[in-house]
């Protein structure tokens, strides 16, 4: 089965609540930056709603979260084709695939991990201050 890569070990569920950027999407144990000139926001809020911008195009969703595990469900995008930068569809299928995947999570200082059952798949942000 091999190790995981990524192991969040949880904290308040508070902690997630905010404004993040992803530094990297990881697939399948592997680490990709997003697409150059591209940036991916995510905002946790407390009524359990998120809202962010995928390069792209708005989302929306909800999501729940325990001391160690989180549910993200009902994401909504309006998928309006993009085709400037190069790779910038692609990534936003494997960014919502990755999200909406997301079994655990944890925060550490600026830095927050979303992962899947597995360890190998996964989001890492860095939080946004404003």
């Amino acid at each position: 089965m091999g190790s995981r890569v990524l192991s969040p070990n949880g904290n308040d569920p508070l902690s997630l609540v905010g404004p993040w950027y992803v530094k990297a999407l990881i697939i399948n144990a592997t680490s990709k930056v997003p697409v150059r000139l591209t940036g991916i926001q995510l905002t946790f809020h407390t009524n359990g709603s998120f809202s962010g911008f995928d390069s792209c195009n708005p989302y929306i969703g909800m999501w729940q979260a325990d001391e160690k595990h989180i549910t993200i469900s009902r994401i909504i995008s309006p998928m309006t084709y993009c085709n400037e930068p190069p790779g910038v569809m692609e990534q936003e299928s494997e960014y919502f695939a990755l999200l909406k995947n997301a079994s655990f999570y944890g925060v550490t200082g600026e830095d927050m991990v979303l992962s899947d059952d597995t360890g190998k798949n996964g989001l890492i942000f860095k939080r946004v201050y404003f």
